[in-house]
């Protein structure tokens, strides 16, 4: 569980009620998810994107907002993940995965994980267990 979320929220609305705003937001322990989708309800020609980043890497996504309707695409990285050497050196890595600013690589499941060593240089490959990283291989 994180000890903070940062969520970073992007306002357009018509001229009349706000041009265009950015909000930094950080929250203890969780991201208001009821709170974007009231907000979309409660002022409906208000749109807004939020990325939302948990702090230790285990979730994140937008939440988006446009008419008045929600859509929340705020999903846990997976229960895969491994680390990837020097990710920088390659112009392009064409995988389905989330990854963060650690250089982790996040996956659905075991066979795309291993896809995805198959073809770039990785170590310390971990299985999320009852919310706990456990090594695998």
């Amino acid at each position: 569980m994180p000890n903070w979320v940062e969520q970073n929220l992007h306002v357009v609305g018509s001229k009349a009620d706000v041009n265009r705003a950015f909000f930094a937001m950080i929250t203890s322990w969780d991201y208001p998810a009821e709170f974007y989708a009231r907000l979309a309800k409660h002022w409906p020609s208000l749109g807004f994107i939020c990325s939302v980043n948990g702090e230790m890497g285990d979730f994140g996504g937008i939440v988006m907002a446009l008419g008045g309707e929600a859509v929340n695409l705020v999903r846990d990285y997976g229960d895969w993940r491994l680390f990837a050497h020097s990710p920088w050196e390659h112009r392009s890595m064409p995988v389905d995965a989330h990854f963060d600013d650690d250089l982790w690589f996040y996956f659905r499941t075991r066979e795309e994980m291993a896809g995805f060593r198959a073809r770039y240089r990785t170590s310390i490959p971990l299985r999320r267990i009852e919310k706990k990283w456990k090594r695998t291989r």
